[in-house]
């Protein structure tokens, strides 16, 4: 019985001294190579393509822990476990594809409805920054360069908010006040 207090020095080499290829396993790789790449396709143009990668990397990095606690010296064994990685891999990126195609579905349907109220005041400036993330603040839109004043800002986020397509938050955060983008927190 391995005592975790205590040192384990008969780890196998690395890398191991036979092949750890099997058909399998790389029938598996693939899917998961096209996933991920399908995945990078799609998220190019989105503005936030950090929130959609993240549950990639939260599911490899629990998958790769939960790997690297498993001691054994059976290859077959070592091979099952990186297939079920891959698996775990194409499962999160299939997912982050729907949820990036969604994001670019309801980014859409926001642009033609901002186009519908405010002809003036649609630009894909607009759209990107609004898409960001699922709260908004006035500041964002200087930072970006949709407006040039604070004040040009919070009528544009007033007038979003009054047809529907923003939510102003009852809170303030560091004394600002941020609107939900209620469409990106549903694709998301």
């Amino acid at each position: 019985m391995l005592d975790p207090k205590k040192p384990y020095y008969d780890l196998p080499k690395l890398p191991p001294g036979s092949s750890i290829e099997s058909l399998e396993l790389y029938k598996e790789l693939l899917p998961a190579s096209e996933a991920v790449a399908k995945l990078s396709a799609i998220v190019e143009h989105l503005p936030n393509q950090k929130a959609l990668y993240q549950s990639v990397i939260l599911l490899e990095a629990k998958a790769s822990s939960e790997l690297e606690q498993i001691i054994t010296t059976d290859e077959n064994f070592f091979i099952l476990n990186l297939i079920w990685f891959s698996r775990c891999v194409r499962e999160a990126a299939n997912r982050s594809i729907d949820r990036a195609n969604r994001v670019r579905e309801a980014m859409q349907k926001l642009k033609t409805e901002i186009r519908g109220l405010d002809s003036r005041m649609y630009s894909q400036d607009l759209i990107n920054t609004l898409f960001l993330s699922p709260v908004v603040f006035a500041e964002m839109l200087i930072q970006r360069s949709v407006v040039g004043s604070l004040s040009t800002a919070h009528l544009h986020l007033k007038k979003l908010e009054s047809a529907g397509l923003l939510k102003k938050s009852d809170r303030k955060y560091h004394r600002k006040v941020g609107y939900f983008n209620l469409r990106l927190i549903e694709a998301l």
